[in-house]
């Protein structure tokens, strides 16, 4: 994949906020900050990250997976990874 990749998070809970992020291009880092306003209920919920390629044609969207068994994979059980981060959100 070439070209400008945009991170975003879905599923976020109300009042909480996070901003589309650039990836960086070369390290393929990138930060995501979360802001919960003053109304953002307590919350335990997961939430998603997927990264956006707009310059492709069609626009290609992938969400990140995570592996939850680091190197002892079980072979392709749903077990084995999870596209989804657990955000707690407290009073």
């Amino acid at each position: 994949m070439t070209g400008a990749l945009t991170a975003t998070m879905g599923g976020l809970p109300a009042g909480v906020l996070a901003e589309p992020a650039q990836v960086d291009e070369k390290s393929g880092d990138v930060k995501l900050k979360l802001t919960a306003t003053t109304t953002a209920l307590p919350s335990n919920q997961a939430v998603t990250l997927s990264v956006i390629a707009k310059d492709a044609k069609p626009v290609f969207h992938r969400a990140a997976k995570y592996s939850l068994r680091g190197e002892e994979r079980r072979g392709t059980t749903l077990r084995d990874e999870s596209d989804q981060l657990w955000l707690t959100i407290t009073p």
